[in-house]
């Protein structure tokens, strides 16, 4: 019996082993395989981007990871203020009005998926302006406080008037009220310009909104018009 024992004994030690085996091979499978996702993920994943929130004209930054092409999100969402120092300064004057509550509304500005280009959206049409980066030098943002100081009675129509818009998320007529604004010789003129200017975007906006059968919006669009500051008496 003694011997019979000994094959039973070694067959189970051979059985201990390839059970093992497999065990580690299969724990090397799975490392491998986690580390070569969290590769994947970590390389082509990351998500960033920032958003602007035009109640209060402040701007943050925003990152979080996700699985490539199925846009699952793996990670929290990480957020951080950037808001530019004009944008700052502007919301301590009574150009632009702040709440006393947090911001609800962000517009997103630009965003980039892992290694691909960052793409921008409409809101970056205003925070160009507020932002001292190569994509603002054409336009001398970082000029605009030093200029509403110095053209306050044209700056009293201006920013309110661009907050505005930010908050109806017209970000498409913003650049045309600094061109205004930059253009005027005084606040009459810039109103008497920007009130034209709008009257005939909106104008223009409601129609294709009517021709896209969109009457109850195009009909909100109308009325926004007519909160439109009109020009001075001379």
């Amino acid at each position: 019996m003694v011997a019979d024992a000994a094959p039973r004994q070694a067959g189970l030690r051979r059985r201990i082993g390839s059970s093992f085996g497999r065990i580690a091979t299969g724990l090397v499978a799975g490392v491998v395989v986690t580390l070569s996702l969290g590769l994947v993920i970590f390389v082509f994943g990351r998500v960033s981007g920032r958003e602007f929130a035009p109640s209060h004209f402040r701007m943050r930054g925003f990152s979080f990871y996700e699985f490539p092409l199925l846009g699952v999100q793996v990670t929290p969402i990480r957020r951080w203020d950037i808001t530019p120092d004009i944008a700052s300064r502007l919301s301590a004057t009574a150009w632009i009005s702040r709440p006393n509550t947090p911001p609800q509304t962000w517009h997103l500005v630009s965003l980039s998926r892992g290694s691909t280009a960052v793409r921008f959206a409409d809101a970056e049409l205003l925070t160009r302006f507020l932002e001292y980066e190569p994509v603002a030098a054409s336009i001398d943002s970082r000029n605009w406080l030093s200029w509403s100081r110095d053209h306050s009675d044209v700056a009293n129509l201006l920013w309110p008037q661009v907050q505005k818009l930010a908050n109806e998320d017209l970000y498409l007529f913003i650049p045309e009220l600094f061109a205004i604004a930059r253009r005027a010789d005084d606040a009459a003129a810039a109103a008497r310009q920007i009130e034209r200017f709008l009257d005939d975007q909106y104008a223009e906006l409601a129609n294709d909104l009517r021709e896209a059968g969109q009457t109850e919006l195009a009909a909100e669009i109308l009325r926004q018009s007519r909160s439109i500051p009109g020009p001075e008496a001379d």
